[in-house]
């Protein structure tokens, strides 16, 4: 398909000014870097490069991510006529009108030849509404078609539709080609124009080289054909339908019996009446009425034209819907006209002959004269493909999308050369099939493949109610969209399921690989819309049915730690906590990562929040961390209590705190305060608390045989027991074996209490080794008798099989001390000590972290006392594998059904 733009008189110059925001290290234009790019145009007129590159989508780049603000002068070029109408017409008629659409005719017959019609120029007009929307909806930019879908459907759907697009367009290259050479054998003759003896395959090729050839010296060439092409066209058509309604070839005398015996004759509409034996559908063998849809939808396309030239249009608004849709309307027309005419004056035997051109044997008043048309379209349309399929190709390449096609990246400011020749390569093995009916089907798959998407954008756009979807073309709404793609893709199942499907899964492939290695773009597409509609929905859902079940609980874990920037550059200041987070990737909970910039809320902070925000954001993203970051500045105590009340959406907050141990404790008043402050409110708030203590050595080297080692109270709702369980399925820790270790006193029986602990574990489906250990009294606070075990793990036990929670009157029925183990120094030392002995060879060591009486306090507890706890903790853990500290929230986490 080509398309036209009128030549008019320069009248002086013009210029197109884009400027750029403030922010110039963001711009990236295309083919410059400088932010600032200007072109000299002529009033009135095309630019050479525009006149070529709208005949299927100028590609030519600008990365509307970047920013950039677009001035023109209010001097535009082209009206509705000349910037949409004629251009449209131009890429609507072809080689499909005059070759194929009276061989259609004659197998489907009147009725269903027009069903054809009808129902192709449906999908073609849905999708012509939602074109106006898109291309109302704002400029349409440097890119035409491809640039208004890649931004509205990002960049993943973009790459699948640009490819789409750009094969359509190459495909369409041999249709054209195959039909010159189609018109050359069965009208001028092959032996007139010394080519006897070729193959069509052959000639096919060489034509191709021919047209590769015209368009590597210039465009400008191609452009300057164009009003002739055209011209050629429409002189075709109107002697066509001169011949057909004065009868000046209808056959007469004594030939005119033979050749109705054999239903081959041109009638005389006005005497004969033959319209009954082309009424009704009368196939060949082979050929179906699905396959008629296939071969005439090629002739429906081209209505992107006018949207292609958005840029040079005087009111694109206006002109757009309504240059396109009178294209359509007058093409349409045409058609239906051109079946009837075609029904009332040739017989159907001749209808269906591809010997002969029969739209060249009607004409008026020398077949010759049609024949030059057909050759004129199809020449034409095959140098504008030529001409632009490259173009596209060189944008897509360009936006970086798909990589595996960087080898054909080069400036964009010259002429391609390397995608040219790739075009090539696709379109001249296409016309080494040598056969116009199996190439148009394929054609007409990627057509529709890309109206699906044009339609579908709309939709989303509309369904999604998104505040900057504001087009001045009115008359598209989500039911005229939705049936475009129904019909869509309807009408490519109807032609070949097959093809259909492959070029479903060819799409979803490129989706797919787009995703995974292509460049990464923020072009505000409506696939964003669609993520941020469903999240919402989501969120109030699970915000309707209250508390989380047992069941549905997930790890929702906020990382507290701290975070310093160097030059602007953001690092972690306890990689150990980034790592055991990622750890805990299997079990899908949110993750965020929390810090605070400490400075004085009445002083302007050393850093922007929001650009720390960013840059702590892309360091997570290159540490592969899939996380959400909150950053707050304040004072530290402020702000870990937004970080812990406001973090998160409705249920989607975090329940499990982690952060590191505090080195500094001895020294630090103000660090053991910050403790102390995450302790009480993570009670406060009933969230769990685990406090990691390593010495840079977390994990370590974990080889087939290394250990997690639990060293249990049980108490609480089970998060000490599910922390090692997820672990487990990290590939890192996928060889370690877990064992639980309980404590027993002098007078408690050792085995019963292991075999109580071995069915809860079995009951709860963990795998692990459990072990028991006797200790003396001086650690009795840590440590249960027989019957207090057993108690302890039959209400756990019931726990596990009622929905709903273990809460903190549960835990305060089983026997607890009354003073905090940390409070014992000697009692710490005695049970560090034992755990060394067991497990100084683990990878990780897991415990309950110690109690400290928090509600026995109404202020904040006195410092002596903060003191002495956390000193408890260090002796307890000093000297051990990287050790986890674990304080449960308070409700049950685990269950057995």
């Amino acid at each position: 398909s080509y398309s036209f733009c009128t030549l008019l008189d320069r009248r002086g110059e013009s210029h197109v000014n884009r400027t750029s925001y403030q922010n110039k290290e963001a711009m990236t234009t295309y083919g410059t870097e400088t932010g600032v790019d200007v072109f000299d145009e002529v009033p009135g007129e095309c630019s050479e490069k525009e006149r070529v590159l709208s005949m299927i989508g100028n590609p030519l780049k600008t990365d509307d991510d970047q920013g950039e603000a677009f001035v023109e002068t209010p001097n535009k070029k082209l009206g509705t006529l000349q910037g949409v109408f004629f251009p449209c017409l131009a890429n609507i008629f072809g080689v499909i009108l005059f070759l194929r659409q009276p061989w259609i005719c004659g197998q489907a017959g009147l009725l269903w030849a027009e069903v054809v019609v009808i129902a192709s120029v449906m999908t073609t007009f849905l999708t012509a509404l939602s074109i106006s929307a898109l291309s109302t909806n704002g400029q349409v930019k440097a890119g035409g078609t491809y640039f208004m879908i890649s931004r509205t459907l990002g960049p993943e759907f973009g790459g699948a539709v640009g490819i789409s697009f750009y094969l359509a367009t190459t495909v369409a290259i041999p249709m054209y080609l195959l039909g010159t050479v189609e018109t050359i054998r069965e009208g001028i003759g092959q032996e007139d124009l010394g080519m006897d003896g070729l193959e069509p395959q052959v000639l096919g090729v060489i034509f191709s080289v021919i047209c590769m050839g015209v368009v590597y010296i210039g465009v400008q060439y191609v452009s300057k054909a164009i009003p002739f092409f055209l011209s050629a066209t429409l002189m075709g058509i109107l002697c066509m339908w001169t011949g057909i309604l004065s009868g000046w070839e209808a056959h007469s005398g004594p030939g005119k019996d033979s050749c109705a015996l054999n239903k081959t004759c041109i009638y005389n509409i006005w005497s004969d009446n033959q319209l009954g034996e082309n009424l009704r559908a009368n196939f060949d063998s082979g050929h179906d009425w699905r396959q008629m849809f296939g071969m005439y939808y090629p002739s429906v396309t081209g209505i992107t034209a006018g949207a292609n030239l958005s840029a040079a249009l005087r009111n694109p608004s206006k002109s757009i819907p309504k240059g396109t849709l009178g294209a359509i309307a007058l093409s349409s027309t045409i058609y239906i006209l051109n079946i009837i005419l075609f029904a009332m004056a040739v017989g159907p035997n001749r209808l269906k002959s591809l010997g002969s051109v029969v739209a060249s044997d009607v004409a008026f008043p020398d077949p010759l004269v049609v024949q030059i048309a057909i050759l004129s379209s199809t020449i034409g349309a095959a140098l504008a493909c030529f001409a632009g399929a490259p173009r596209l190709l060189q944008a897509i390449v360009y936006d970086g999308t798909l990589p595996f096609l960087s080898f054909l990246k080069e400036d964009p400011e010259k002429d391609p050369r390397k995608t040219l020749l790739f075009t090539w390569i696709i379109a001249g093995s296409c016309c080494l099939v040598g056969d116009l009916n199996f190439v148009t089907p394929i054609c007409t798959i990627f057509y529709l493949t890309f109206y699906t998407f044009t339609n579908a954008a709309c939709f989303l756009l509309m369904a999604l109610r998104s505040p900057n979807f504001r087009p001045d073309f009115k008359h598209a709404n989500m039911f005229t969209s939705g049936l475009g793609v129904i019909l869509c893709i309807a009408m490519m199942c109807l032609i070949n399921p097959f093809a259909a499907l492959g070029a479903c899964v060819a799409s979803a492939g490129i989706y797919m690989y787009i995703t995974t290695c292509g460049e990464l773009h923020d072009w505000g597409d409506a696939l964003f819309d669609l993520r941020w509609y469903t999240t919402r929905k989501s969120l109030l859902r699970l915000d309707k049915y209250g508390p989380v079940h047992s069941k549905n609980w997930r790890p929702n874990v906020m990382l507290l730690t701290k975070v310093s920037f160097k030059n602007g550059v953001p690092s972690l200041d306890e990689p150990d906590l980034v790592t055991f987070l990622s750890h805990l990737r299997h079990a899908r909970g949110l993750q965020v990562l929390g810090t605070v910039l400490e400075h004085d809320v009445n002083c302007l902070p050393e850093y922007d929040v929001v650009e720390a925000r960013e840059a702590i954001t892309t360091y997570c993203h290159k540490m592969k961390m899939k996380c959400f970051v909150e950053v707050i500045y304040g004072s530290l105590e402020q702000g870990v209590s937004s970080l812990l009340q406001a973090a998160g959406v409705g249920r989607f907050q975090p329940n499990i705190i982690v952060q590191g141990w505090h080195d500094t404790w001895q020294t630090s008043a103000n660090s053991r305060r910050a403790f102390m402050y995450n302790l009480r409110m993570c009670e406060v708030l009933h969230k769990s608390l685990i406090v990691m203590r390593s010495n840079g050595d977390y994990p370590g080297e974990l080889v087939e045989g290394s250990t997690i080692d639990i060293w249990w109270n049980p108490h609480g709702g089970g998060l000490l027991l599910l922390i090692p369980h997820l672990l487990s399925h990290h590939r890192d820790w996928s060889k370690t074996v877990v064992r639980c270790f309980s404590f027993v006193d002098e007078m408690g029986d050792e085995e019963a209490v292991q075999e109580s602990v071995s069915a809860l574990f079995e009951k709860l489906r963990f795998r692990c080794e459990c072990h028991t250990v006797r200790v003396a009294d001086v650690v009795e606070t840590y440590s249960y008798p027989r019957w207090s075990v057993k108690n302890v793990l039959a209400v756990a036990s019931e726990q596990m099989h009622t929905p709903g929670t273990l809460t903190t009157d549960t835990a305060s029925s089983l026997p607890n001390p009354t003073h905090s183990l940390a409070t014992n120094t000697h009692a710490s030392k005695k049970l560090n000590n034992i755990i060394k002995k067991r497990s100084k060879q683990a990878s990780a060591v897991i415990i309950n972290l110690p109690k400290f009486n928090t509600r026995g306090y109404q202020e904040f507890p006195p410092d002596e006392d903060i003191l002495k706890y956390m000193e408890g903790i260090d002796t307890l853990t000093a000297g051990l594998p990287p050790t986890l500290l674990i304080r449960d929230g308070g409700r049950d986490v685990t269950t057995s059904f």
